[in-house]
Formats: structure tokens, sequence, C-alpha cells
């Protein structure tokens, strides 16, 4: 059995406490420090408390993958050109196929996956 090490709180045990929590401050700040080194736009640097703790304790409270994740989500459309141009639906930007037209071949896929679907779902039962 691994013993407990002694310090600060980390990953899960921080991402376990309230929002409210002096013991996030830390982190918070420092996200708060990479924007402003960056030159986050003012409108991402007065992001609240609780919006930044979404991507803090979506990485366990690992700063350098939370940083990641939220730049890629600041400048997401240009980000979504750049990462998936050839899937993007018309109405984002995309070049072929509507959402409706998603939407259709979603619904045939599935409809297609019906008796499979099924066998899955009584093998749960």
């Amino acid at each position: 059995m691994a013993e407990a090490r002694p310090g600060p709180p980390a990953g899960l045990q921080l991402s376990a406490l309230p929002d409210h929590s002096p013991l996030l401050q830390p982190s918070l700040a420092e996200l708060r420090r990479r924007a402003r080194a960056a030159g986050a736009p003012a409108g991402l640097l007065r992001s609240t408390d609780a919006f930044l703790l979404r991507f803090l304790r979506a990485r366990d409270f690992d700063l350098d993958l939370a940083w990641r994740i939220h730049m890629h989500g600041t400048n997401y459309k240009r980000s979504l050109h750049q990462h998936f141009p050839d899937i993007l639906p018309l109405e984002y930007g995309g070049e072929q196929f509507s959402m409706e037209d998603i939407c259709q071949e979603w619904t045939n896929f599935v409809m297609k996956s019906e008796n499979y679907l099924s066998s899955i779902s009584q093998i749960i039962q």
C-alpha cells in the first residue's frame, strides 16, 4: 500500500476541493500569469475562478495540460480550421457537408446498426 506523501495537495486531491478553497489559488494565479505572459485578450484575463477551474480540473491540475486546453479554447474557430479543415460542416466554414447532411448520415448509420445495438442492450440487461 502506497503511503501518502506529505506536502501540498495535488491532482485529484485538488479536484475534490470546492471552488472557494484557498488551496486552489496558486494554480489559478499561475494560469492567469501564463495568460498575461502570452498576451491573452483582456476578456480571458478577467475569467472567473470557476471558469478557469474547469480547465484545471479537466487535467487533474496539471498546469501544462490545462494551459494547452485553455489556449486552444480561446481561438477555437481558427484552431478548428487549422486542425480539422476537411471535416467541418458548412455552417462552421467547411466546404462539403451541412449539419443536416451529417445528422442524416449518422441517423442512417444508427438505423443500419439497429440489430447490433439491440443485441448489446440485451446483453447488458
